[in-house]
């Protein structure tokens, strides 16, 4: 799903309105988050076939190292972030120059929005 941010421009979000992130170490179809970062942000797993409603990038998922199913955005894996307590917050984004809202397009927000 995406979601205007005021201010921001749209957002992919998850089923409950949570923005999701890009992390910049990641490759296209390889999380590089894991251990303390997968606590931190935390990879949306996928239960059965994703959806992508208000995306134009390709909803896919990748296989993590740890067996799980994550899904990702035009092939790069999608984050939830544990400071966004509420619905819409972007507490993420920008975070250690690494963290990026990421766009229906599957690119990364910019840091300055």
């Amino acid at each position: 799903m995406s979601k205007t941010m005021s201010g921001m421009g749209a957002v992919v979000t998850d089923a409950k309105g949570f923005t999701l992130y890009r992390y910049g170490k990641d490759q296209v179809n390889m999380s590089m988050c894991t251990g303390s970062c997968a606590e931190t942000w935390m990879p949306v797993m996928a239960d059965g076939a994703p959806q992508g409603m208000g995306v134009q990038a390709k909803v896919g998922v990748l296989t993590r190292d740890d067996g799980m199913k994550q899904i990702t955005l035009a092939g790069w894996p999608l984050y939830r972030y544990m400071g966004d307590t509420k619905a819409g917050e972007m507490n993420g984004q920008g975070k250690d120059g690494a963290w990026f809202a990421v766009t229906p397009a599957g690119k990364k927000m910019a840091a300055s929005g």
